[in-house]
């Protein structure tokens, strides 16, 4: 037993005592921030983790001994001695988590940390949880740190790595803790703005929810089991949801929501359509993560609908067991490795902690799309995936050998893209014996991109000229320079910055398709020389956007000037002010966009998504 705040806790468990009494004398006589017993917090972290799973006593005891080996003068060897080899091994990852450094750069920092930390976890996924939880608490009592500055780091870490890895897991709660703790003490002010906004915003929804229940039980003579409640979401997603959408944010669906929670699955469906007579359904809007779940495991249907005001509403549909493990969190699922073995997959084919990160967001973390073999079996791709991403699905040498595609019974080319609900069948040719290197440019997917790489991978002289070729034309496009202008320059900052082996290294990499165009530009050049303006004296620059112009010359064809705003918004990116100019005589316009851009990578990834609109000739900043 223990004594925390004077109150007496007592572990049954002869196992989990022992655990107590081995840290108890570790940190004797130690003191947290707070001045209460140190021995305070691994009992926390136990605690924490025993709703988590109360029958895992060697992920409990790990988290009472989580510090002694940081804190105390106990051994590794020790630890086995008492309690095992596999608490020895979770005790000791954890130690190493808190070992890692973090570089000076705030995306590196965040790239390189979470590379390794997937690393470790992939040996035993319960040293994350019990750093999770040991984090968790330690945000909970964040205010007893002394100082503000140690407390930023520290909740900037919070937000940029151990909520992602939290969210990646499916562990719902803990991440959304984390993450209202670290956005109170990042911005206390935005914080407490939108706590007191929205704090009464399921008074929006309740006119709603009673129409609903109204109308479903009519619907269904109330012959089904129906619970509806409303949520309001937590404070740090609304200010994401704020500042991701702009002028597309809508107060009452990214602040709130309804919940419908019945007893089987085949009443979800039902409701849904039910759902749908009662209120417009927003054009596909309706996602089924109960055919096809999230990687983290979690299932439900989503919709969003409008009332008679054309407000939306977003509507989530669960069974009562959904619920429990969207509000609580499924232990099975995090054990069950299927989530780390995607996860370690990309690790393996990736070298530089950027292209993990950003294959991770593109092949764990996006959105998702639903299609269909002509067999009838479901593939899961990343929103906006082409029929290759579906080829090299399915095999390597399906994808290599893809000369077109049936979608839907219609024929195209390999390069369109999919949606949710398509029938795709594959149309190869023996003949055609590997890939276009032009398809790396378009696919989304971390298996299409490595087999396609690996592909032209033999021959680097190649690889080495079509590199430079393609690094020039950026030079030309974003910073008003060439690539021999610049070759010296270049290979010095790979030399000091150690971004790659060597020049030869990083064109070879962007010319066999293993490294983007838009990434290696970013990595050489900073944010201020990739996205320096000539308009910032005519429109105020935010510190957190630099205002560019840039220049856009396409075909005078119906619809392109909608095309190329939809390219923008998708981005994220503000327009501040758009020109057109028409040529008459060659059926040509040029427009010029005033943009605000976050930094240089987003730039760069911008105008090379303009120039892939059918129509568009050239794009350039000035």
């Amino acid at each position: 037993m223990a004594k925390k705040n004077g109150e007496t806790i007592v572990f049954k468990n002869p196992f989990l005592k022992k655990s107590v009494s081995f840290a108890y004398n570790a940190h004797k006589d130690q003191k947290r921030h707070s001045g209460e017993d140190y021995i305070n917090h691994p009992i926390e972290v136990a605690k924490i983790l025993s709703k988590f799973n109360r029958d895992d006593e060697e992920m409990i005891a790990a988290g009472m001994l989580h510090d002694v080996i940081e804190k105390s003068q106990i051994s590794l060897d020790q630890i086995e001695n008492e309690f095992g080899e596999s608490i020895k091994d979770m005790v000791d990852g954890v130690t190493k988590l808190a070992k890692i450094h973090y570089q000076d750069n705030p995306e590196m920092r965040q790239t390189d940390a979470l590379k390794k930390m997937f690393f470790i976890m992939s040996k035993d996924v319960r040293v994350i949880l019990v750093k999770l939880a040991d984090r968790l608490h330690n945000m909970r009592t964040i205010e007893f740190m002394p100082k503000d500055e140690k407390k930023r780091s520290i909740a900037m870490e919070t937000l940029e790595i151990y909520c992602p890895i939290a969210n990646i897991l499916g562990l719902r709660q803990w991440a959304w803790e984390l993450e209202n703790l670290s956005f109170q003490v990042l911005r206390p002010k935005d914080y407490e703005e939108i706590k007191n906004e929205y704090k009464n915003i399921l008074k929006s929804l309740s006119g709603h929810t009673s129409q609903l229940k109204k109308g479903l039980s009519k619907f269904f003579h109330n012959k089904i089991s129906l619970k509806i409640t409303s949520f309001k979401k937590h404070e740090y997603h609304i200010y994401r949801a704020i500042k991701q959408k702009k002028d597309n944010f809508d107060p009452i669906r990214d602040s709130s929501a309804i919940k419908v929670i019945t007893n089987t699955i085949d009443n979800c469906y039902k409701i849904l359509g039910a759902i749908h007579r009662i209120y417009p359904p927003k054009p596909y809007a309706v996602k089924d993560y109960i055919a096809v779940p999230k990687i983290n495991g979690y299932r439900g249907l989503h919709t969003t609908v409008f009332d008679t005001k054309g407000s939306s509403i977003h509507i989530q549909i669960l069974t009562e067991e959904m619920d429990k493990y969207s509000m609580i969190m499924d232990k099975d699922k995090v054990y069950s490795g299927n989530l780390i073995k995607s996860i370690i997959a990309i690790h393996e084919r990736t070298n530089n902690p950027l292209d993990f990160i950003n294959q991770l967001k593109l092949d764990v973390l996006s959105d998702k799309i639903f299609v269909f073999s002509v067999q009838g079996e479901i593939v899961d791709l990343p929103e906006k995936s082409t029929c290759v991403d579906f080829a090299y699905a399915v095999s390597e040498e399906e994808g290599h050998q893809c000369s077109g595609a049936i979608i839907n019974g219609i024929k195209t080319h390999p390069l369109a893209t999919l949606k949710t609900g398509d029938i795709i069948k594959i149309i190869t040719s023996k003949s055609q014996k590997g890939p276009l290197l032009d398809w790396i440019e378009f696919v989304k997917t971390d298996r299409a991109r490595h087999h396609i790489s690996n592909w032209f991978d033999s021959d680097k002289e190649s690889n080495m000229k079509r590199g430079e070729g393609k690094m020039d034309l950026l030079l030309q496009k974003i910073i008003n320079t060439t690539f021999k202008k610049e070759k010296n320059r270049i290979k010095k900052i790979i030399q000091d910055k150690c971004l790659y082996e060597n020049m030869e290294d990083m064109l070879n990499k962007v010319g066999s398709g293993r490294e983007r165009p838009c990434a290696a530009l970013s990595k050489l050049y900073s944010d201020d020389e990739i996205s320096d303006s000539m308009v910032k004296n005519n429109y105020p620059q935010s510190k957190n956007y630099k205002t560019v112009k840039i220049v856009i010359e396409a075909d005078d064809v119906v619809g392109i000037l909608n095309k190329i705003t939809q390219i923008i918004a998708s981005k994220g990116v503000n327009i501040e002010d758009v020109r057109t100019m028409s040529r008459k005589a060659t059926k040509m316009i040029t427009d010029e966009f005033i943009v605000d851009v976050e930094n240089g990578n987003q730039l760069c990834e911008l105008i090379f998504d303009l120039e892939r609109i059918l129509g568009v000739r050239k794009v350039y900043k000035v």
